[in-house]
C-alpha cells in the first residue's frame, strides 16, 4: 500500500495524484474577511474517534470567545455546528485528525489524506486516516460557507 506520508514528504505537503484523484494533507478554502461556516459530519467507519481541526489567522468564534485554533469530534458533535469566523487573509485551513485511544491527537501520519468536491457553497471532504489503505472513508463530512 503507498504511504501518502511518504508521499506527502516528497511533495512538501502539496497536493498529490493518487489513482486518477487529487489527494490532500489540508485544505485551504478561501472564505473572506467574515464569514459563517457550517459543518456537518457525514459518516465515519473507523475504530478510532474522529475529527477535523479548523485553523484561522484572527477568529473562530465559539461561545462569544475569540479562537484560531478549533478541533472538533464527530463523536460529540450535534447534526450540525455553526460559526463566525473571522480572517485577516480570507482564508480557513482543514485537516482530518483521529484519536487512537490513547489521548494524543493524530494528523498527517501514515495513510492519512484527503479528496475534496466542491458543492455550490463549500465542500464535502472523504479522509483517510493512519491507517495504511485507500478507502477514504474513515471521516466524511461537509463544510459550507452560508454567510
Amino acid at each position: 500500500m503507498v504511504s501518502f506520508q511518504e508521499e506527502f514528504m516528497k511533495s512538501r505537503g502539496k497536493p498529490i495524484v493518487y489513482k486518477g484523484k487529487t489527494i490532500m494533507m489540508l485544505d485551504r478554502i478561501a472564505i473572506g474577511k467574515k464569514s459563517k461556516i457550517r459543518i456537518k459530519f457525514e459518516k465515519t467507519n473507523s475504530e478510532w474517534d474522529q475529527g477535523i481541526s479548523l485553523k484561522v489567522d484572527k477568529g473562530i468564534i465559539v461561545e462569544g470567545e475569540e479562537i484560531k485554533h478549533l478541533r472538533l469530534w464527530e463523536k460529540h458533535a450535534p447534526s450540525y455546528l455553526e460559526y463566525d469566523v473571522e480572517t485577516n487573509n480570507g482564508e480557513l485551513l482543514l485537516w482530518n485528525i483521529w484519536d487512537t485511544g490513547n489521548g494524543s491527537t493524530d494528523a498527517w501520519i501514515n495513510g492519512a489524506a484527503m479528496i475534496a468536491q466542491d458543492l455550490d457553497n463549500g465542500k464535502i471532504y472523504f479522509c483517510n486516516d493512519g491507517h495504511p489503505d485507500d478507502n477514504f472513508d474513515d471521516l466524511v463530512f461537509k463544510i459550507e460557507i452560508i454567510e
